[in-house]
């Protein structure tokens, strides 16, 4: 795996090639280290003492391995020249706000256990209840068929810890499954759940360091929604950017309150929702102010129309991962009300009309190829 790394990955800085650090360039680097003399790109100073590291071949930055892990984002990039370190602490270069709120989210609340099975994640935006459970699971099998059958690399942005047995399936007839995401805490749990197959990289969906016609297939759940409005379409790029010649991507998408069926459908919910949101105003405004004491994870859906515009440059087909909101299951489908009936019925209208189905219900599933 160590003689891999440098074979796929390039710099997010330089975009050039990296390789690894010899032992007598990691004392000299940990001698600096002590003398509070080395710098991140966003102005912090490196305090810890490195085991490993990657560096890159013109010799300007450096980046940690923790666990077995490369953290290659641009923020935290150390700086070995002296004049960009003096570039850097005149100016905040640091992770977009919107990305360190979902990091600290997935961190400290996203990707704890509930239970040995179950993350936080799950128990707060899924439905957990056994009468839902075939059609969830055959929902998430879908990703598989639209992918290429097998290859030597499959790209997971935004893996998360692979919360779910069919996520962790995807990967079966693939040699290695290259994990990205912003948390540490589901990195490591993906590396223990993967074994020899994985590698993991603390990275930027917006910048991967991977070099480009790289990867066999590659797949994006519930991810680019969170990323910052202005930098999506960059997300959708790069993963088509490292995409090799026919390969195929999967992304899993939230149409957010731009779902005509949910709207229809689900009219008393949105209803009480904008109700809840009028009142939290009203009650903000008459009380003293607070401090938020959890996270807010950013979300962001654009409408459908934003990828049809004239900048838009990745040609698709839209099909459904899923056509109904988690709303929607907690509200309509019930063991004694012919629950099971009624799913089976949604799963079959998808797999009948799976473009109006991805157009009309709540999470889209975009499919490239290149």
């Amino acid at each position: 795996m160590n003689n891999l790394l440098p074979q796929i990955l390039r710099c997010p800085i330089s975009k050039g090639p990296v390789r690894w650090m010899n032992v007598a360039e990691i004392e000299k680097l940990n001698g600096r280290i002590a003398n509070k003399d080395l710098w991140h790109k966003d102005g912090s100073i490196v305090e810890r003492p490195l085991e490993t590291a990657l560096v890159t071949m013109d010799g300007r930055f450096a980046y940690i391995v923790e666990d077995g892990i490369p953290i290659l984002l641009n923020a935290t990039a150390i700086l070995l020249k002296e004049d960009e370190a003096a570039a850097a602490l005149k100016q905040n270069q640091g992770l977009r706000y919107e990305k360190e709120a979902v990091q600290q989210f997935y961190n400290e609340i996203g990707w704890q256990k509930e239970t040995d099975a179950t993350f936080t994640d799950a128990v707060k935006f899924e439905d957990l209840r056994p009468i839902s459970q075939e059609y969830i699971q055959r929902c998430n099998r879908r990703v598989s068929r639209y992918l290429k059958p097998g290859g030597r690399f499959l790209l997971d942005v935004a893996s998360g810890p692979l919360q779910f047995p069919e996520y962790v399936s995807y990967s079966d007839d693939f040699d290695y499954r290259i994990c990205v995401d912003l948390s540490l805490v589901a990195l490591k749990e993906a590396s223990r759940r993967l074994d020899d197959k994985a590698i993991c990289l603390l990275a930027d969906i917006t910048n991967l360091p991977l070099v480009d016609n790289l990867v066999d297939s590659a797949i994006s759940l519930h991810t680019i929604y969170h990323v910052p409005k202005d930098e999506q379409q960059q997300a959708f790029e790069e993963l088509f950017r490292v995409l090799e010649p026919e390969g195929k991507a999967v992304v899993v998408y939230h149409w957010g309150d731009y779902s005509p069926a949910m709207n229809i459908l689900m009219f008393h919910y949105q209803l009480a929702r904008l109700l809840r949101k009028v009142f939290r105003v009203f009650n903000k405004s008459m009380s003293s102010p607070t401090t938020s004491v959890e996270p807010k994870l950013y979300f962001h859906a654009h409408r459908y129309s934003w990828f049809t515009r004239p900048s838009w440059r990745l040609p698709f087909e839209l099909v459904p991962w899923r056509s109904v909101s988690v709303p929607f299951l907690k509200f309509y489908i019930h063991p004694r009300l012919f629950g099971q009936q009624f799913l089976s019925f949604i799963f079959a209208f998808e797999e009948r009309f799976p473009h109006l189905a991805g157009r009309l219900g709540q999470y889209p599933m975009f499919v490239f190829q290149k």
